[in-house]
């Protein structure tokens, strides 16, 4: 008993069981909570949990509840019967504490997802790890996704838990997508470009490589990447006219063979929520009119024109080749709403061009053409001509130094040297355009550095993270995004990396019979949606809808969302958990009602009357 009072007249101890201090950390709490639960709403849950939730100073001011309640508890001996509901209650926030501990640390809330007619049993989970594998050696070491690069302790941290021939180098918490032709040129010979065009409607990261992809039309200008020996090469054609006849003829009855002209009706237009990113309904572009406004959810859509090659003339969106194949293909769209109408193009290769950065009436469209969108075929010096009143030209020099061209109509209007990350301003409508690479792919994977962006607000995904590694033994280094697999020789063997999301397999297998949905009558609300599924192919049919989830196993899966894909079968979302420390919540939530009941009870006046 004398230390206990030794304890109670110790300065720190009287601070951190004081009223006040409850108080003041409560408040924090209540602040941090505010800010997250805003941060949710603009960006979305996990950036919040990353910012807020799963941030070490909010564990912090959790822990320091905890010893709070227990030191209170403690100051408080010799405890007496009037400390009873007091007691109670503490011990229910303890519990409480303790059971959201074991949730957080061992605990599973992951992502299911099941294509109709098929099977899955593989739950994708919050936390990231980096993972290599060879004949010899395999590790998987857990990463924590943070909101900021990581520090000196950060690195050396997981740097211990890996071989000494590996090196995690740095980390980049938010990066921007890779295009897929990317990891189609690390053994090909050419040079790839990586800018940024960027004007007040888009703003759009592009790659061009001088092989696999030297020409790209995007809205009003073809990009298009050269060197200086083809520009000779085709300085000189003139004179080869003649001898070269019968070898052009050739190869345009080629190239008009392999032509593919749109095909009326197999065209789509995707329309989605301009806040959600969901999409909310898809039709054929057969369905617009000239004449006849298509209705959409108090909208009214009227097909203006369509384009099988779209070019800027004058400011003006017109058809520059009618005849020839679809190079670049684009809606001209009337959208009203009540009285009030807006305009909008829409491309089906320059996805983030709009001319409504806010919305079309909180809506936004995606074009797809019937003309499937496919990287240029390796050639050495023939290329395909697109035709273009605004070209931006690239030419590489003998000495791999770089210049751009801005041409229209077959003229050179200026030219510059560029370099990384300098930015020009292009001749028309105000673009801005910006080198972020240039390299030789044959340097690749080492020169691909993943572009560190900042989140967008109202984006329900958080952008990918990326990890640089280093092999020591082969003096190269590597850049991971999520979800990324990527290979390098190791001497006679090879070492491939992986780093993403964590994913386990549950202990049955969940085959998806059938998916329903039920709109609100009128519209493409969904009322309710539902899963019919069994287990391990059995013939018992469960079904998981919204407001009825399944328990199995310990685990419990919830419907949270679905996909709908035209031409196959939907997608159906399942959200997985498991909660061991549930019991306990439950438990300690129980305790602490029954603790402040006692307190209410003990200060009422009727308990006074019989206590006198």
């Amino acid at each position: 008993m004398k230390l206990i009072k030794k304890i109670q007249k110790n300065y720190l101890f009287k601070v951190f069981s004081s009223v006040k201090m409850a108080v003041f950390i409560m408040v924090l709490i209540l602040i941090a909570t505010a800010i997250g639960t805003i941060v949710e709403s603009r960006y979305n849950a996990e950036l919040a949990s990353l910012y807020i939730y799963a941030a070490p100073w909010f564990n912090a001011l959790l822990f320091l509840v905890g010893i709070l309640v227990i030191n209170a508890t403690i100051a408080r001996l010799p405890w007496k019967k009037r400390h009873t509901g007091f007691l109670i209650t503490h011990l229910g926030i303890v519990t409480l504490l303790i059971g959201a501990y074991i949730t957080q640390n061992y605990g599973i809330d992951g992502i299911l997802q099941v294509e109709e007619g098929r099977s899955g049993q593989k739950v994708f989970l919050s936390e990231r790890v980096f993972e290599y594998s060879s004949h010899v050696d395999f590790k998987k070491i857990y990463v924590e996704k943070k909101p900021y690069s990581f520090n000196f302790f950060d690195l050396r941290r997981l740097n211990q838990q890996i071989s000494d021939n590996y090196e995690i180098m740095d980390y980049k918490p938010f990066v921007a997508e890779q295009d897929p032709m990317l990891s189609q040129i690390q053994n090909i010979d050419g040079f790839l470009l990586q800018f940024n065009i960027k004007s007040a409607f888009f703003d759009q990261d592009v790659s061009l490589h001088s092989r696999m992809r030297s020409e790209l039309q995007m809205g009003p200008a073809v990009f298009k990447v050269v060197t200086e020996k083809d520009l000779l090469k085709d300085s000189t054609k003139d004179g080869l006219v003649k001898t070269k006849k019968k070898v052009a003829k050739k190869s345009l009855k080629k190239s008009k063979k392999k032509a593919k002209p749109i095909v009326p009706g197999q065209a789509l237009l995707e329309i989605y929520s301009f806040k959600s990113n969901k999409l909310l309904a898809t039709l054929k572009v057969s369905q617009l009119s000239q004449s006849k406004a298509y209705v959409f959810k108090g909208i009214s859509l009227l097909l203006k024109q369509k384009f099988n090659h779209a070019s800027i003339e004058a400011n003006k969106i017109v058809e520059a080749n009618p005849k020839g194949p679809a190079t670049n293909p684009a809606l001209e769209l009337t959208i009203s709403q009540g009285k009030e109408s807006l305009r909008e193009v829409i491309y089906t290769k320059f996805d983030g061009f709009t001319l409504n950065a806010e919305g079309a009436f909180n809506y936004k469209f995606k074009y797809k053409s019937d003309v499937a969108e496919t990287l240029a075929p390796i050639v050495t010096h023939k290329k395909p001509k697109i035709k273009a009143t605004n070209v931006v030209q690239f030419v590489v020099a003998a000495d791999q130094s770089l210049k751009v061209q801005f041409i229209k109509n077959n003229k050179i209007e200026s030219e510059n040297n560029v370099k990384v990350n300098e930015e020009i301003l292009t001749p028309w409508m105000g673009m801005k355009l910006k080198l972020s690479a240039f390299v030789d792919s044959q340097n690749m994977p080492s020169a691909m550095e993943p572009k560190a962006i900042v989140p967008k607000v109202k984006e329900d995904m958080t952008p990918p993270s990326a990890l640089q590694v280093k092999v020591k033994s082969l003096g190269k280094k590597l850049w991971i995004t999520e979800g990324q697999v990527k290979s390098l020789g190791h001497g006679d063997s090879e070492v491939q990396f992986f780093y993403g999301r964590n994913s386990i397999d549950l202990p049955f297998n969940l085959n998806l019979k059938k998916f329903y949905k039920k709109d609100y009558p009128g519209t493409e609300t969904p009322m309710s949606f539902e899963s019919h599924v069994t287990i391990d192919g059995g013939k018992e049919q469960l079904v998981i809808s919204m407001n009825e989830p399944m328990k199995l196993q310990g685990y419990t899966l919830y419907q949270s969302s679905y996909q709908l894909r035209p031409g196959g079968g939907a997608l159906s979302i399942f959200s997985v958990n498991r909660d061991p420390g549930r019991s306990l919540k439950y438990l300690g939530s129980v305790i602490m009602s029954i603790g402040i009941i006692i307190i209410t009870l003990m200060k009422s006046r009727l308990y006074n009357r019989r206590k006198d």
